[in-house]
């Protein structure tokens, strides 16, 4: 199904997707809501940067993979390292749709299930619907229900009570596609006691695309929940990204972010930390260079008592790219004892490049402790002479001045693999 957005997105092609999906009646009154909500809202006045005003116009709103397999050999060459990398617990998207799904049975006998979005709709209605959506509203502006109306692929994860994952679930999307929309719903539900990583990857060829992406994560009371994204989109690519955390009683959830790929991305990070004992921490690396542009934003909403948060970032920008880094910790009336901090980082490789960072405090309550800082500063010249004087060559003191300053956030990563790869990724940029 291919659907030219100036002239036939509406209510018929909303319509013609949930059915092509078999999609019971409340998701496509969901996905009609979501649409009449897209035609009244305005576009997102997010200044500083033109991320919000997206061109759609012409793209294609839904691709079915041509690829559906259970056997890994059958996959694209490009994406085969990517599942073998899995150690077996993964749902790859290609496209718009479903590639390739494989859970250990040991999982699947413990009762956590782990599947495409569209198939979970399908055998386990009930959960779904319970959960989706409601950690972030579809019509919270306009993109989210652009997205809320589109939405296509995806993943959904339960994890029973009480029970522990002990390897990385992995959602990987991946596409080579030109002039396509991408709208995977990542949702993720830890039920009580429940301890799960999901690690998410989102790859791209150098084609056009329009990423709107949303994460969903519902840890309740008591769960443990580390979701670790890292975004390496190609570089025709245009990316909005919503990810929305709500926090139960003494649940825990951490965000480990890698923002390195996409001519645009505007991310927003949003946790709510609903219940008392609440904690959540959120490590963001962000890299970009050419010409580059980066909105990325980090909430911690306290609501409950005794919460805490904690968000560190770190950007190294180069050539002409230009960030805005935004963080907001906001206590409301009434959730005593909290505590919460954010610190910002940022290394500017070369003059072109620029960053504005915007650390804020929203505090309601007075038994708290809460703070902010942010520096911005270029490589150190003093620095540069004396390593180039014992004999390093430039370039090369300047990849390991950037390896210094971001090793004390990636040694905070507890995935080895996630590190390894940010790493990777890393270093491409520097050599380019």
């Amino acid at each position: 199904m291919s659907v030219d957005i100036t002239a036939a997105f509406g209510e018929a092609a909303v319509t013609e997707l949930s059915q092509k999906k078999a999609e019971p009646k409340w998701l496509e009154e969901l996905r009609l809501s979501a649409l009449r909500a897209y035609g009244a809202l305005p576009v997102p006045d997010w200044r500083r940067t033109k991320v919000g005003q997206v061109d759609i116009n012409g793209i294609q709103l839904y691709k079915e993979s041509s690829v559906a397999t259970g056997d890994a050999a059958a996959l694209p060459e490009k994406v085969r390292s990517l599942v073998t990398e899995a150690d077996g617990a993964i749902v790859l998207q290609i496209d718009s749709t479903l590639a390739y799904r494989h859970l250990p049975a040991e999982l699947a006998g413990k009762g956590i299930i782990f599947t495409s979005l569209d198939q979970a709709v399908k055998e386990h209605e009930a959960l779904v619907r319970e959960h989706l959506f409601t950690s972030v509203a579809t019509d919270a502006h306009r993109l989210i229900a652009l997205h809320a109306s589109l939405h296509s692929g995806g993943a959904f994860i339960y994890v029973p009570k009480n029970v522990r994952v002990e390897i990385p679930l992995q959602f990987v999307v991946w596409s080579e596609a030109d002039g396509l929309g991408l709208f995977p719903h990542l949702l993720v539900v830890a039920d009580e006691g429940a301890e799960v990583t999901v690690l998410e990857r989102y790859v791209s060829g150098a084609g056009r695309l329009i990423v709107s992406q949303v994460t969903e994560v519902i840890a309740k009371a008591n769960a443990e929940v580390t979701v670790a994204s890292i975004q390496s989109w190609g570089e025709g690519t245009t990316s909005l990204v919503e990810r929305r955390g709500v926090v139960d009683r003494d649940a825990t959830l951490n965000w480990v972010l890698g923002e390195l790929g996409s001519a645009q991305n505007r991310t927003l990070t949003h946790t709510r930390l609903e219940g008392d004992g609440s904690q959540s921490a959120a490590s963001m690396v962000i890299f970009a260079d050419q010409t580059q542009e980066v909105d990325a934003g980090l909430v911690m909403n306290h609501v409950g008592h005794y919460t805490s948060s904690d968000m560190v970032t770190k950007t190294v920008l180069k050539d002409k790219a230009y960030a805005v880094y935004r963080a907001l910790t906001d206590i409301e009336d009434g959730a005593i004892n909290t505590s919460g901090f954010q610190v910002e980082n940022a290394l500017i490789l070369n003059k072109g490049a620029r960053l504005d960072a915007i650390p804020e405090l929203e505090i309601e309550e007075t038994e708290v402790q809460a703070g902010h800082a942010a520096t911005v500063g270029q490589v150190d010249e003093t620095l540069l002479f004396y390593m180039m004087s014992r004999g390093v060559p430039r370039a090369e003191a300047i990849r390991l001045i950037v390896e210094g300053f971001l090793d004390p956030l990636l040694s905070r990563i507890p995935l080895e693999s996630v590190r390894g790869e940010l790493e990777k990724l890393i270093d491409r940029k520097m050599n380019r």
